[in-house]
């Protein structure tokens, strides 16, 4: 589920399904970083 949807985005459409994959496993610290963005800067 996770890799799919990352994968259906437009840029991971552009390289290999290997960079879906490390997307999928980075995401949760991708979305804290986020968060945590939002905390601080709005």
């Amino acid at each position: 589920m996770c890799i799919r949807y990352f994968c259906q985005s437009i840029l991971d459409r552009l390289v290999p399904s290997c960079f879906c994959v490390a997307t999928c496993l980075l995401s949760p610290l991708i979305r804290y970083l986020n968060e945590l963005d939002i905390l601080l800067y709005h």
